[in-house]
């Protein structure tokens, strides 16, 4: 038996995007949530819902094109989020996209908060889409990293700007070729971070997320000539909130896994269930 945790709840709106005005169609392009209280798990945060294979199938060539906008705009959004604007006065850079009505949306996660909500409102955005790399870039993050390194790095920084410039560094290796984005880096400390999957659809994507984190801190050990401190941080709330039986035996499946491939690596691994642990882990880095 697992312990039922509380309800968390958040509002919510989507972001409507009318491609051609001329023929009154338009989609769900964009989620926006904002927390009920400052005790909410659920963090402020912008995410685009309609996927780069959905888009591709609808508009060909210019779909990267159309899903860059749609990430600038959610990056624009989640910004005007984290500074405290309400849901109703956000203001939206770009032509052809609306905000639509404020609604509330309830989870056991926030994963589960998240893919009740976009499932509430379109058919045709997927869940899915939250899931899958934030970027078209070669870097393989997912949403729900997104989120925990968004809610960790607010943990720790706080009002300190130095902290805050620690996180989401970019280093150029020679000796791989490979241009590394570090979530968080301090002296000899490199830190990756990873999630373990809350739902089935999530394990292929943080797998492929996984692998891609331990290989830009094998890139980056050999940089340094193995001076560099490795660390690979495990998003592990789902190992505490498992919606059931199969989640949780996924979890610990997927758990024990990135143990093993991260001793292959020569990386430490360090677990966080919640963004606090995350944050004070970070603080035994100095």
């Amino acid at each position: 038996m697992h312990n039922t945790p509380p309800v968390i709840k958040a509002r919510y709106a989507p972001v409507y995007w009318e491609p051609m005005p001329s023929i009154s169609e338009r989609f769900v392009s964009i989620i926006v949530v904002q927390p009920i209280s400052v005790e909410s798990k659920a963090p402020p945060t912008a995410r685009v819902v309609l996927s780069l294979d959905r888009l591709k199938a609808m508009f060909g060539k210019s779909a990267k094109h159309v899903y860059g906008i749609m990430n600038e705009t959610a990056d624009f959004l989640a910004h005007l989020l984290e500074m405290g604007t309400p849901i109703e006065r956000l203001q939206i850079p770009f032509t052809g996209f609306a905000l639509g009505d404020v609604r509330i949306a309830r989870g056991r996660t926030i994963e589960q908060m998240l893919d009740g909500a976009v499932r509430s409102i379109s058919s045709l955005s997927a869940a899915d889409a939250l899931y899958q790399p934030t970027s078209l870039s070669i870097r393989r993050q997912t949403q729900a990293t997104a989120s925990f390194i968004q809610r960790v790095r607010r943990e720790f920084s706080v009002n300190d700007q130095t902290r805050r410039e620690r996180f989401r560094r970019t280093l150029h290796t020679q000796e791989s070729g490979v241009v590394v984005t570090l979530d968080y880096s301090f002296k000899s400390w490199v830190v990756q971070v990873t999630s373990l999957p809350h739902l089935a659809r999530q394990e292929t994507h943080l797998r492929r997320e996984a692998e891609s984190k331990l290989f830009e801190l094998q890139a980056v050990r050999g940089e340094l000539e193995g001076n560099a401190r490795p660390i690979l941080m495990v998003n592990s709330s789902a190992l505490q909130h498992p919606a059931n039986d199969e989640t949780h035996d996924l979890a610990h499946a997927a758990f024990d896994h990135l143990q093993k491939c991260a001793s292959l690596a020569g990386a430490q691994m360090i677990s966080a269930r919640t963004a606090m642990e995350g944050a004070r882990a970070l603080e035994t880095m100095h």
